[in-house]
């Protein structure tokens, strides 16, 4: 009786396969029509070939290191126009009529102001009229590919002798920006990025912050080029950084406050080539994080996160011994060395980040 009824099962669940493999076989063919697909084929006398792997991916493989190519061009050109501007830059051409296309206080063709009422306080006439266009080439974002615009963080006044040198300089880059999108139709945006914060942007548009949806005005224009990773990776190279914060009893209140937002700008600075550690130090040094004693961490969004967060726990109390905290830092660095097998002929960047308020003593020895 059991295996007869394990056969009766059997039978119905093999009938449910069947039908429900015919009722997919029949709406494929519906929605697919693959007679309709072969005779287009057919008219348009097609055929069917046998494709090399290798054939197929050395072609894709070229295809991508020719465009790289161009973009490599691009770069070294303005990198070139750059070089060349700066070596026969005259301080003397900035006179007293100074003005520049500025993507945040530049005001639009048509329109009596700006929607920045920051540029409405400063000296409107330094920026110049701006006319924009929607091009689809950038994502139907109004543009003006006849030049280039300015970006200035909020942080930087950008009338200082400095940054108005640095803008002036820079707009000799407008023909190669514009030569470069013309041999190289597929290029987008092309940057350039000073350590003055000025960032020069081709094309030129106007400079957008990102709205939330429970925002009922757009937030502080927080961006600055000298922050990003594509600038910090291209000014700098990579190093070992040791921050050793102090923890001890005089750092409490704002000087803890302080010492939290400087770490955290300090790590902030720091790129995926860069290896760091935080060490707090009072009577003893310690690690903030305990899972990365006696280790350099590699410095991804990830870890400096993790450092980040691990600051909201720290307490301050006790004697700042630092010169303990040196040593430990030191001897952490020369380990470093000892194992990439540092010399003076292939030297490792390193350094120490000391956050304190005040050092009681001479450490020199």
């Amino acid at each position: 009786m059991f295996a007869f009824c394990l056969a009766k099962d059997a039978h119905i669940v093999a009938r449910w396969a069947d039908n429900l493999g015919t009722e997919l076989w029949e709406l494929a063919n519906e929605i697919a029509r693959p007679e309709e697909l072969l005779e287009k084929y057919k008219s348009m006398n097609t055929r069917v070939e046998d494709k090399s792997g290798e054939e197929l991916v050395s072609i894709i493989s070229e295809n991508v290191g020719r465009m790289l190519r161009r973009k490599m061009d691009a770069i070294t050109c303005i990198r070139i126009a750059a070089e060349a501007a700066a070596e026969d830059w005259d301080e003397s051409l900035v006179d007293g009529n100074f003005s520049y296309v500025s993507g945040k206080c530049s005001p639009l063709s048509g329109f009596n102001s700006t929607e920045d009422d920051q540029c409405v306080t400063r000296n409107v006439s330094v920026y110049r009229e701006i006319e924009l266009t929607a091009d689809s080439h950038f994502y139907n974002i109004p543009v003006n590919t006849s030049y280039s615009s300015v970006h200035i963080p909020t942080n930087v006044f950008d009338l200082t002798q400095e940054v108005v040198e640095d803008i002036a300089r820079t707009e000799l880059l407008d023909d190669t920006f514009r030569q470069n999108y013309e041999s190289d139709p597929a290029l987008s945006w092309q940057y350039f990025g000073s350590v003055t914060g000025v960032l020069r942007h081709y094309p030129a548009m106007q400079w957008r912050t990102s709205i939330e949806d429970d925002d009922d005005e757009p937030p502080a224009d927080l961006y600055d080029c000298r922050m990003r990773s594509w600038f910090i990776e291209a000014a700098t190279c990579s190093k070992d950084m040791v921050i050793l914060m102090d923890i001890s009893g005089s750092m409490t209140g704002m000087g803890k406050t302080i010492a939290k937002t400087t770490v955290s700008s300090i790590l902030d600075t720091l790129s995926n080539n860069d290896f760091v550690t935080l060490l707090k130090y009072a009577n003893e040094t310690t690690e903030l994080v305990p899972c990365f004693k006696d280790m350099l961490i590699q410095a991804t969004p990830e870890n400096i996160d993790t450092f980040k967060k691990s600051m909201g726990n720290i307490k301050t109390d006790g004697i700042a011994n630092t010169t303990a905290a040196l040593t430990k830092a030191f001897r952490l660095l020369k380990t470093y060395r000892e194992s990439r097998g540092c010399d003076s002929d292939t030297p490792c960047n390193q350094l120490v980040m000391l956050v304190t308020d005040g050092i009681p003593e001479n450490l020199t020895e």
